[in-house]
């Protein structure tokens, strides 16, 4: 009798080493997902931005609502990846706030409304390329190094917006 409870005692700590193992590599997997949906959806549309905005700016805005519709494609971007945050809980408190501020900061400029389209002027060109340099100084500009780590992402997130709030 007592050599059948050793094996479900040994049974069931296996079992629950396997379980907390697998828990574990959910865990990251989970982690490595939210990462990558921010650096997809936040950290590369904002470096596209900087580019449509240099391009913009070296062609005499010619075609102005391409920077506007990338800037609502970063807002997007961010929105969503917030939303997956916020839903399962990965971000820290800190982290939170940094990207609602940032989302804040980014809502200031042109873009557009729903089902709305907006008009840029000249005062809007030089907003953006002020956001262009902001993104540069930063460090998240085309030129730059960009890296997948999240730490990285979020001081240069931080960067930018005390750069915006300034």
């Amino acid at each position: 009798m007592k050599k059948k409870y050793k094996v479900l005692l040994a049974g069931s700590i296996l079992v629950n080493v396997v379980l907390i193992i697998t828990l574990i590599a959910g865990y990251l997997q989970w982690s490595q997902v939210h990462e990558t949906v921010y650096l997809a959806d936040v950290q590369w549309r904002l470096v596209e931005l900087d580019g449509v905005i240099l391009d913009q700016r070296e062609d005499d805005w010619s075609k102005p609502d391409l920077v506007v519709t990338k800037l609502d494609s970063v807002l997007d971007g961010l929105r969503g990846a917030n939303e997956i945050a916020r839903g399962s809980h990965w971000l820290s408190r800190a982290e939170e706030k940094r990207l609602q501020r940032l989302e804040a900061a980014l809502q200031m400029f042109p873009h557009n409304e729903s089902y709305g389209f907006v008009e840029i002027t000249k005062r809007d060109q030089e907003a953006f390329e002020g956001l262009q340099l902001k993104l540069e100084e930063a460090g998240i500009a085309m030129g730059g190094m960009m890296s997948d780590d999240w730490d990285a992402f979020m001081e240069k997130s931080e960067r930018l917006v005390r750069l915006l709030e300034e």
